[in-house]
Order: structure tokens, then sequence, then C-alpha cells
């Protein structure tokens, strides 16, 4: 399954340290939704993850990968520590 999150995220531009991170969270959860339900598709999760990325953190994504977005959003000068998220996740 991990080598399809990669791919997943490969196609959209991302590195396979996003797709690692996706994959941990949700297999810490079980494959669970925010309120516990059983993941019925993963790329739906995914894809919602990716459009987050693409909007929080446009300077993650490949060049000729970003998707087209309403809203002006302007990349930050520094990159997010995004690691720090999951080790929260796992603390908590």
């Amino acid at each position: 399954m991990l080598k399809d999150i990669e791919a997943y995220f490969n196609e959209r531009g991302l590195s396979t340290v996003e797709s690692e991170q996706f994959f941990n969270f949700y297999e810490l959860r079980g494959w669970t939704n925010a309120r516990c339900q059983k993941l019925s598709n993963w790329k739906l999760a995914a894809a919602a993850w990716v459009r987050s990325i693409q909007r929080q953190y446009p300077q993650l994504v490949r060049p000729g990968h970003q998707a087209s977005l309403k809203s002006q959003h302007k990349p930050t000068e520094t990159l997010p520590i995004r690691p720090l998220i999951l080790v929260i996740l796992l603390l908590h």
C-alpha cells in the first residue's frame, strides 16, 4: 500500500516524505477518519491531504504540479516543520 501512496503523491508533485507522513498518520489512526469511521477509499483522504499541502505549503510542491488555487496564498520564506506534527500525534 505504501508504494501506491508514494506513486500517488509523486504524480502530484510531492515527495516520498509527504507520502510517508500521510501513511504513518493514517496507520496510527487505524485508517479511520476524524469521526473514527473506517476509510472507504484512501485516495479520497490522500486527495484532501494533497490539496491541504498545496494550499498551505506550495513551496513543497515540485514545479509544474501546483494546482490552480482560488485563494491567493503567499508562500512563507521558511519551510514548515511538518515532522513535528507526527511527533505530537505520537506523544498525544
